[in-house]
């Protein structure tokens, strides 16, 4: 299988938000709902020129619970602001429910780090 690369796209993660036969594609998409939704209305109203073309990357780690154990910025590029902003969302979009057991199970240990990516055009 060839894969091609489209510019601005990037093939990275093992997880698609698409996979929802297990439990962790289903949690995955979840929890990108609740992050968009916490991040994109205000952002776009209240700054819709100040950012575009900014682009963060933030860590999250998980408790088993679900709830952000540590929140962090590792590539930014654009706007310093527009990182926090990126970070507030999370925290706004708050607890995101108990890790599915089968990735628990998985990982052999009770949290999960995820590499969120931003990007505002």
């Amino acid at each position: 299988m060839t894969r091609t690369v489209h510019q601005g796209a990037r093939f990275s993660g093992t997880v698609s938000f698409e996979a929802t036969g297990c439990g962790m594609g289903e949690y995955m998409k979840k929890l990108k709902e609740k992050v968009w939704q916490a991040w994109f209305p205000y952002l776009a109203c209240q700054y819709p020129m100040d950012f575009q073309g900014a682009d963060a990357v933030v860590s999250i780690t998980l408790d088993k619970a679900g709830r952000v154990r540590i929140l962090k910025v590792v590539e930014s590029a654009g706007s310093p602001v527009f990182s926090s902003y990126c970070m507030e969302a999370i925290q706004k979009a708050g607890d995101f429910g108990p890790l599915p057991p089968e990735i628990l199970a998985l990982l052999g240990k009770d949290e999960l780090e995820i590499k969120f990516a931003f990007h505002y055009r």
